[in-house]
Parts: C-alpha cells; structure tokens; sequence
C-alpha cells in the first residue's frame, strides 16, 4: 500500500468509523507471513473478508480479543476492517495516526501575498516524463503576477516566488512535500505591470519514480 492509498484510507476511515474514538488509537503496521487472512470477527471460524499478502501496510487499531487484533486495509479503493491474529502484523511506528479534520480542505488555489498590489492572476503546471526510469523527471511552473497600485509608480521591481509542491511516488500514503523558488523581473508603468515567474520543480532522487505532482500553495513577493 502506497503512502497515498494510506492517507486515502484514513481519510476514508474518518468517513465510516467515530472520528472521535479512533484519533487516538491508530498505529501503522506490515502483514508478515506470506498470506494473512483477515476475518470478520476474532475467531478462525470467522468469515475470511481478504488475504492480504506478505508487506502489506494495514493500521492497527487498539481493539484487542485474545490474540487477535483488530485492523484496518485499503484493497481496491475500499475500505475493509477486520481481524487477524496479532503475531502476524508487526507494529511500523509507536505514534499514533490521527484522522484528518472533518472540515473542508483548504483552498489550493495559490495565494497572492504580502503586498495588497501584487496578485497572482493565473499559474500554469506542466509536467515532463522520465523516458527512462519512468515517472516524471520534472514539472515547468509558470506563475502570472500583476501589480496594480498608485498610477504615480514607475520602475522595475525583482519579483521573488515560493512554491510548495507534493512529490507522490506509486501508492504513495504520505508523499513528500518540497519548496522551490523563482526569480523574475516587473517592470511597472503608471502604476501597472505585468510579468510571469517560471519554478522548475524537480522530484530529485528517489527510489520509486514520481508520478504526481501537486502545487499546494504558492506566494509571491515584490522589491521596489
């Protein structure tokens, strides 16, 4: 299971289980024995719900009968929880794993910043694939920045951007997130310019191939 399909997953648990009682109580674990089956209720005469193989990433949750533990698995694209002997999952992390809130997500759209007269009116992502290892070998991001203030402002600014980017693997459950930076010049006239920022986002070495790139925020910054 990827880090992506384990936030999927918690996500998904938050949805069909007592946010409230679980936020505590989660830990990552790993089946290890060569095939695991997961039953419906702490007994072998349990209805088997999945085998789930060798390596595969499950949550533990803190529910306990016997030897038997009670887990959770993401298996093509849904939610199972169930029970398996306890001796055959290993226990990844002693902290916990929280439920994200129940809110709605904060807005990706990028955020124009520090100064009321610069904004950012459009960005554009475009991504290239690695012909070799394959994956992406890196993403072109071009950010739109306005300046509108006082019609008595003349000159050129340098105009400075940040861009945090999530770089998800293949079943990625908690991708990486990284910072880049661009640089551009603005030249302003009677109060209004225009001009873009081009940030090169590359995913860097990794052992898996990148296969997703997502912008999560972005700011700007001008010097008069």
């Amino acid at each position: 299971m990827s880090m992506r399909a384990i936030i999927a997953f918690i996500i998904a648990l938050g949805l069909v289980m007592p946010a409230v009682s679980y936020a505590e109580e989660m830990t990552l674990g790993r089946v290890n024995t060569q095939r695991l089956n997961m039953r419906a209720v702490p007994t072998t005469s349990g209805a088997v719900l999945a085998e789930l193989p060798m390596g595969m990433k499950v949550v533990l949750f803190s529910k306990r009968v016997g030897d038997w533990r009670e887990i959770g698995v993401l298996i093509d694209n849904q939610t199972k929880t169930g029970w398996v002997r306890e001796k055959f999952v290993e226990q990844l992390s002693s902290s916990p794993l929280k439920l994200p809130s129940t809110s709605p997500p904060p807005s990706t759209t990028p955020r124009s910043t520090y100064r009321s007269p610069l904004t950012i009116s459009d960005t554009d992502l475009n991504c290239r694939e690695n012909m070799i290892g394959g994956g992406l070998s890196r993403c072109d991001y071009t950010i739109t920045v306005e300046y509108n203030g006082d019609a008595d402002v003349e000159g050129s600014f340098s105009v400075d951007c940040d861009v945090e980017a999530k770089m998800e693997q293949r079943d990625d459950l908690f991708p990486n997130r990284k910072t880049f930076d661009g640089y551009a010049t603005l030249y302003v006239n009677s109060g209004y310019g225009s001009t873009t920022v081009d940030v090169t986002l590359t995913p860097g070495i990794s052992i898996e191939p990148i296969v997703r790139v997502t912008v999560v925020d972005t700011s700007c910054r001008y010097n008069r």
